[in-house]
């Protein structure tokens, strides 16, 4: 069967389900993504706790989850109206266990690592042609992945939890010192893996993943990242069979404190699971707030290109906008994406304008409007508009202006 052909039935295929439209384009590695940007996967998590198959590790893995989902998203001041959403192994179900993986570690905000001693035994022996069916190679995967994700999107982290030593006959943990090098060698064998090994069933499993989703397949990076290794699509010198990065490098980025702090799993089994779940959630909701604030940001963008348009679009005589007008729609833009993006999460609060507000008014040629306080005010609680440009008679007003409102104060506060 021809290439052709077979896009050409793939595409029918997911033409008939739901009326998919597929999207097809050329990617590094010769791979082609089938998804659109309107494709939207389901199983979005806050958690993705990565452990090896077939290991004690799957234990803790479940106790995390069972505890964790549990616990609200948000602590203190935060939105806490749902609880966690944790990923820890697939179901069963018509979604292959690869892709609910895949699409739970992408979603996620927060990738847990449990690395209890011996998780990368048989590292040694691993060679560029291993098949992608091990335990220890489908482990790789996740890690590949995770790196991926942290160098494209500031809201996501990686915590790695170092399981110390179970002490035999106690439901105890021993405490593990991640400064000690002779231990970080048994939890980290860096030293253990060839100088430049790079399996090519993992790379091309970890690009699959990442591929599911429309906007990390346009966005990934072929260069290198901020923690200092190649990319996944970064060849050496052009060359195809040495794409990406190599084991050693992968496994030297998580073994750094520098680039990912690690949480030790110690003490009595109750103790460590409870201060183990604490730690997450307070990652968990750090890095709700950061996408919470990403996704603000998104929407006053929108509000300042209506701005710019409406301008562009006077000057050039094809349309009239007055600026208050302009305002106007720029506002309504950020309520309409702000809610778009907010309101499945929370109702959205309305917030009482002040009976007296401030107006700040500038005089340029015809003279500009001033903008006072309730403007800055939207139902979706957007704020942070430190500066508003308008546009008058082909001339820009910069407008400074600081809303009083909760979630401003919370970010002043530095939550």
């Amino acid at each position: 069967m021809s290439v052709k052909l077979a896009l050409g039935r793939a595409r029918s295929r997911l033409l008939e389900q739901d009326g998919q439209e597929p999207y097809l384009f050329s990617a590094g590695l010769g791979e082609i993504c089938l998804y659109g940007p309107s494709t939207r996967i389901p199983g979005e998590c806050d958690v993705f706790i990565c452990h090896r198959d077939g290991t004690n590790a799957r234990e803790i893995a479940k106790e995390l989850h069972d505890e964790l989902v549990k616990m609200p998203v948000g602590i203190e001041d935060v939105d806490s109206s749902r609880n966690i959403k944790v990923f820890f192994e697939p179901s069963e179900g018509n979604t292959l266990q690869r892709d609910q993986i895949a699409d739970a570690l992408r979603s996620s905000t927060v990738i847990v690592f449990l690395v209890p001693q011996g998780t990368f035994e048989g590292i040694s022996a691993l060679q560029s042609d291993a098949p992608g069916d091990g335990t220890l190679t489908r482990l790789l995967v996740q890690y590949e992945m995770a790196l991926e994700m942290c160098a494209l999107r500031s809201d996501v982290t990686v915590l790695p939890l170092l399981v110390g030593s179970k002490i035999p006959g106690q439901s105890v943990y021993d405490y593990v010192n991640h400064f000690d090098e002779v231990q970080m060698s048994e939890y980290w064998p860096v030293h253990a893996v060839p100088e430049d090994l790079r399996v090519q069933s993992i790379v091309k499993s970890a690009l699959a993943g990442l591929r599911r989703d429309f906007d990390v397949a346009q966005n990934l990076p072929s260069k290198r990242l901020n923690t200092g290794v190649p990319s996944i699509l970064q060849s050496s010198d052009g060359n195809p069979s040495k794409t990406g990065r190599t084991i050693k490098q992968t496994l030297s980025v998580f073994r750094s404190a520098e680039n990912f702090t690690p949480h030790i799993f110690h003490g009595s089994t109750r103790d460590a699971i409870q201060s183990a779940c604490k730690k997450i959630q307070e990652r968990v909701s750090s890095q709700h707030q950061k996408r919470r604030r990403g996704r603000e940001g998104e929407s006053f963008d929108g509000a300042r290109k209506t701005l710019k348009k409406s301008h562009d679009e006077d000057s050039s005589g094809k349309q009239s906008v007055s600026p208050d007008a302009g305002v106007a729609d720029a506002r309504k833009s950020v309520h309409t994406n702000y809610d778009a993006n907010e309101g499945s999460s929370s109702s959205a609060k309305r917030h009482k304008s002040d009976s007296s507000p401030a107006s700040t008014g500038a005089s340029m040629g015809g003279g500009a409007a001033g903008v006072d306080a309730a403007d800055c005010t939207a139902d979706s609680g957007g704020a942070g508009i430190e500066r508003i440009n308008k546009f008058s008679a082909g001339k820009e007003v910069a407008l400074e202006k600081i809303c009083d409102l909760p979630s401003l104060k919370r970010f002043n506060r530095g939550v």
